[in-house]
């Protein structure tokens, strides 16, 4: 669906700055709002998956 409708490196680059943000102000992601860790996973399977 992200393919179709969506644009899967944008949406990867946006998490990486919402987490750099997040870092920055020090909090946790379970408490950051929006934001979310599941870019690395994403990050991670791109190996495996040969996504380009």
């Amino acid at each position: 669906m992200l393919e179709q409708k969506g644009n899967r490196l944008l949406a990867l680059k946006r998490a990486r700055e919402l987490d750099e943000r997040r870092k920055l102000s020090g909090d946790a992601p379970s408490k950051a709002n929006p934001c979310t860790t599941v870019y690395l996973l994403m990050k991670e399977l791109n190996e495996y998956l040969r996504v380009p």
